[in-house]
């Protein structure tokens, strides 16, 4: 708990001029700041940038009462310390689109210590810009993580250069890559394996390759690699900072269609790429796509599984459309060649999961609808998948969620239960069908899809 105050002031640096190098700091907590203490800043006047990414670069002051609380400073190194900088997003509620915005609303800054040690800072609209859908934005800044017990800053500069040298890596590579093989070359060149790579610079090389959408038409190869390393890095969608815009800049992936639809590889990379992102996805989006895709995904053919699987990802879209898939699935698990029914199960379990990845529990579907597909596979009397992967279709299907209103009965659960013992499953593997258990992050990775980015977890 903070109570004898701020040790040093907090300023944040701000742009004085385009036409001038040196950098300014304007204090927004003074030294001596407590909880109890206020501050309004109106002058000078501020404008804040919208609806584009935006960086919010804090610094500690020198151990002085002579910089107050509205006072605009010249930066000294040997006098300020920079603290991890906060990116963030500002939005109106008007669209944004792949071009950055030039939209900015004046504002004035109001800022308090509170006792955990956040300084949470304000930017409040003034009175005549607010017609804007959006007129405060919060921003918190944490004066534990970089101050130690003596009040000096925390960090290690080895670390911070390897990940200035990995960033930079990153970018070179993906900002002018032709190569089809471009992850791999980012495994040699980052001497890591890409499961190891950290969220920060996945994000990084997402935002590397939004920049170069239109190169998708060098070639056929290009187009291939860029939907592939674009779903990669973003994927799940959300758990970074500025997921939020990167994901509203995907709507103009659709309107831009493919360049090379003509190939196959293109085509399911594509397809691979939606069902990466899906949980990010606002509902509008993920029902433009269950629209798109809904002839190819339900046609029974090769080049409809991957779609297919695109489909059962969204969890946003309208029960209808839920419908529509659980029928198909009916039908095909029941006729289902070889080469599908895996795919085709594991469709199954996203669909009629009772615990969705968004954690969205109005988008589950009732058990009433989801019953006759469990019904279905557990009366085959044989499934050419591996016992592990029906047993994530049970568990996802029929566990008991803690939602009474979106689980089955204990009966039908018992029934469901015994079944599964006689297609050989372990009476330990299924007690979450007799009470409720937590699920497990191998469950998530497995309902997922995938392995997920280090240092994300889906909660």
């Amino acid at each position: 708990m903070i109570q004898a105050g701020a040790a040093r002031p907090l300023l944040v640096e701000v742009q004085a001029s385009e036409r001038t190098a040196e950098r300014h700091l304007l204090c927004v907590l003074p030294k001596g700041a407590t909880p109890a203490d206020k501050f309004v800043i109106k002058k000078p006047t501020f404008a804040l940038r919208l609806n584009r990414p935006v960086q919010f670069q804090p610094f500690t002051g020198p151990d002085s009462n002579r910089i107050r609380q509205g006072q605009i400073v010249k930066w000294r190194p040997e006098d300020f310390r920079a603290m991890p900088p906060l990116q963030t997003l500002a939005l109106t509620g008007e669209s944004v689109h792949l071009e950055q915005s030039d939209l900015t609303a004046e504002v004035i800054l109001h800022s308090q210590l509170n006792e955990l040690g956040l300084v949470d800072l304000q930017c409040v609209a003034t009175e005549k810009q607010k017609g804007r859908e959006r007129h405060q934005w919060d921003l918190a800044f944490d004066l534990r993580q970089v101050l130690g017990s003596e009040n000096q800053l925390v960090a290690d500069p080895q670390e911070s250069i390897e990940i200035a040298q990995k960033r930079l890596i990153f970018t070179e590579a993906l900002e002018g890559f032709f190569s089809e093989r471009i992850l791999k070359d980012l495994e040699e060149q980052t001497g890591e394996k890409r499961g190891q790579w950290s969220l920060p610079l996945l994000r990084k090389g997402f935002d590397c390759l939004i920049g170069q959408v239109s190169r998708r038409s060098h070639s056929e190869a290009y187009e291939t690699a860029w939907w592939m390393a674009a779903g990669y890095c973003l994927r799940p969608g959300c758990g970074a900072p500025l997921d939020e815009f990167r994901v509203r800049q995907l709507e103009v992936l659709l309107d831009l269609g493919l360049c090379h639809p003509g190939s196959k590889s293109v085509r399911e990379q594509r397809a691979v790429f939606w069902r990466r992102v899906a949980r990010g996805l606002n509902v509008e989006l993920q029902e433009r796509l269950f629209d798109e895709n809904e002839a190819l995904a339900l046609s029974g053919s090769k080049r409809g599984l991957e779609p297919l699987k695109m489909l059962a990802a969204l969890e946003g879209v309208s029960v209808e459309r839920k419908r529509k898939l659980l029928d198909y699935l009916c039908d095909a698990l029941q006729q289902a060649p070889r080469w599908a029914i895996e795919s085709y199960l594991w469709c199954a379990g996203r669909v009629c999961a009772r615990t969705p990845l968004s954690r969205r529990q109005e988008w589950v579907l009732a058990p009433t609808f989801t019953q006759a597909l469990l019904e279905v596979v557990l009366r085959l009397d044989s499934l050419p998948v591996p016992p592990k992967l029906l047993l994530n279709f049970i568990l996802q299907s029929a566990r008991i969620s803690g939602a009474k209103e979106h689980d089955f009965s204990a009966e039908v659960r018992e029934r469901f239960h015994r079944r599964a013992l006689e297609l050989g499953l372990c009476a330990d593997d299924l007690e979450p069908l007799k009470q409720y258990t937590p699920v497990a992050r191998a469950e998530l990775q497995s309902q997922y899809g995938e392995a997920l980015p280090q240092g994300l977890m889906l909660v």
